[in-house]
């Protein structure tokens, strides 16, 4: 409340925003990036864009539903939203010049049948945080159309 961007309708926020470790950066839903600042002439100012694709299909149109910044690792792991074709995927970019780095799938749900088979369910991912060392993310996944009973779960992935 004490004063506004400098770039006031110019940037779109878009609703959530995230901060890098350090808190230099914001990242938001917009999927814009800004520098902040102690000092209000250097508060807020653009720092990028980042643009939400993979190896073959860009989402220009998605947002941002979720950010975590690893500094040890220098990546970005982004969960978007308002697309099928990413659903099941966290995004990793690296976050000094927010370049695309690939995507990490998610492990699908099984539910099982009587037979000895059963069917695959992808997973959505809601929530993503990296522990300290960098080695690892933490994805809260949600089965998707599966209507089983304990349809959320927590995915461990390993990050080299």
């Amino acid at each position: 409340y004490m004063y506004d961007s400098p770039y006031h309708g110019d940037y779109a926020v878009s609703g959530n925003l995230w901060f890098s470790e350090d808190g230099n950066r914001i990242f938001t839903s917009g999927k814009n990036v800004f520098k902040t600042s102690e000092i209000k002439e250097q508060d807020m100012i653009y720092n990028g864009s980042i643009s939400i694709s993979n190896s073959t299909n860009s989402f220009y149109g998605t947002k941002i539903s979720f950010l975590n910044h690893s500094d040890i690792k220098k990546n970005l792991y982004i969960i978007v939203g308002e697309n099928d074709l990413n659903r099941s995927k966290v995004f990793v970019y690296n976050s000094n010049n927010l370049v695309y780095m690939h995507a990490i799938e998610l492990e699908k749900y099984l539910v099982k049948d009587n037979s000895g088979g059963g069917k695959f369910y992808d997973a959505e991912p809601y929530f993503v945080f990296s522990n300290s060392n960098g080695n690892e993310i933490f994805v809260f996944t949600k089965a998707i159309k599966s209507g089983l009973q304990h349809e959320w779960a927590l995915q461990k992935i390993k990050i080299e």
